[in-house]
């Protein structure tokens, strides 16, 4: 059984032009819920947040990402960008893990072999408050939430610049993991809302369809080549400009 693991925070480099291109071209209107048909459940968005558009969080990847793996992602949800790059604050990567509905025993024995994959120790409690019942460096187990909680930093010259917190939650599906990043100052603010993300997560899904549907429970397949028209535009754009600087640097020569 595949077991849920750290993911580093990626920091690409972006170039001026794409990042124009994916902040105008990569949002979608806010939506309070989530629907994962694959997995079968639903969430409810913290207020002001939406699903990230996967051409955005594609491309994000695409800069750093180590394996293939990294892109076998449910969804991405996050603030309102406001003008810059999701990634640069708070923001919650969702996979999904559907292996069937786990007995008591292995439900125990994933949460052990999480703590072994972190190299942390395992303490049983429950998950009332984050900021209170999940310290860092320590593997949290919530029994009856069928909840573990793990929170570590993500050093940069010699400090701490990120929380980097996984929640595993396991129903009869199997799993799903919620992968939060927050900078280190925005921590304490955000621990709430990833929170209750996670807490709103639910296998009604008839009672869920009560409320309206939004964009972001609808298109969750990937866009096909068509949705790539204006990156392909974009970076037709940035080649015509250094063709027609290179031109004029001969003729000047």
């Amino acid at each position: 059984m595949k077991v849920p693991h750290t993911r580093r925070q990626y920091r690409p480099l972006w170039t001026a032009a794409l990042v124009a291109v994916l902040l105008t071209a990569g949002s979608l209107s806010a939506g309070e819920g989530f629907v994962s048909f694959r997995g079968g459940f639903a969430l409810k968005l913290p207020d002001e947040w939406q699903r990230m558009d996967y051409r955005t969080v594609d491309y994000f990847l695409s800069q750093t990402a180590d394996s293939p793996e990294d892109f076998e992602y449910e969804a991405v949800f996050a603030p309102h960008p406001k003008g810059k790059p999701f990634f640069e604050g708070e923001y919650v990567m969702l996979t999904v893990d559907t292996v069937g509905r786990l007995s008591r025993e292995e439900v125990d024995s994933t949460a052990a072999d999480i703590a072994a994959s972190f190299e942390l120790p395992l303490v049983k409690r429950s998950i009332d408050d984050l900021l209170r019942d999940a310290p860092v460096d320590t593997v949290v187990y919530d029994v009856n939430r069928k909840l573990v909680a793990v929170l570590t930093d993500i050093w940069e010259a010699g400090k701490v610049v990120t929380k980097s917190l996984l929640m595993v939650k396991f129903y009869d599906r199997g799993f799903a993991n919620f992968y939060c990043y927050a900078p280190v100052e925005a921590y304490e603010a955000a621990a709430p809302r990833f929170h209750a993300l996670v807490e709103s997560f639910t296998t009604d899904l008839e009672a869920y369809r009560t409320e309206p549907v939004e964009v972001a429970e609808i298109h969750l397949d990937r866009p096909d080549w068509r949705n790539w028209l204006p990156y392909a535009a974009a970076a037709l754009v940035v080649l015509v400009v250094l063709v027609v600087i290179l031109r004029r640097r001969r003729v000047k020569a």
